[in-house]
């Protein structure tokens, strides 16, 4: 898989305790890890500066290792994903070496297929957390549904209680996640 760029849209609609709802534009980069050494471009680089860049550092535990290979270490000493083949990220690139990136998905696949992900969230203090998404459940031809308990907090509107239903498409086909968040089966984004 090649990597891409993504216009798209990021809808927010808090439920309770009021609520409210906001949608923004955004440029997603998509990149195939194996191959992202190979996608330095005029205005793209790894871990130096330009229009658009990623720094390895910014993403999972620092390494020395490539991304890639960072991932592939990190899955092995956290989750039960093995034998990857690929691993395609999508984040929000750094702008001018300035970085907002609230939420970076790894798509995880094993011999074509895929098996998983990695979902990276940053709140707005710049703390981080990864929730690895295993055992996926396929609800429709390209989507598919991850459950996990809530153990970070992201909005001084919630605690870290409650679980997040996380959706997201199969990268090879579209680009598409969603995010439900509920605390005592009250839905509250």
């Amino acid at each position: 898989m090649t990597h891409q760029i993504y216009h798209a849209k990021t809808t927010h609609t808090r439920f309770h305790p009021i609520k409210h709802f906001l949608k923004y534009n955004v440029l997603y980069f998509g990149l195939n890890l194996k191959t992202v050494s190979e996608a330095k471009k005029l205005c793209f680089s790894i871990n130096s500066f330009n229009i658009f860049s990623i720094n390895e550092n910014d993403y999972l535990e620092k390494s020395s290792l490539n991304l890639y290979d960072k991932t592939k270490q990190f899955l092995s000493k956290h989750s039960k994903l093995n034998d990857i083949d690929d691993i395609f990220l999508v984040t929000m690139p750094r702008y001018f070496n300035w970085a907002f990136n609230p939420l970076s998905i790894y798509y995880i696949y094993k011999k074509k297929q895929f098996i998983g992900a990695i979902a990276e969230v940053t709140n707005t203090y710049k703390d981080r957390h990864v929730y690895i998404l295993e055992n996926p459940k396929k609800i429709s031809e390209t989507l598919y549904e991850f459950n996990t308990q809530k153990v970070f907090h992201v909005s001084p509107f919630f605690n870290e209680i409650g679980s997040y239903k996380f959706h997201l498409s199969d990268i090879k086909e579209s680009l598409n996640f969603h995010i439900n968040y509920k605390d005592n089966n009250q839905k509250l984004l």
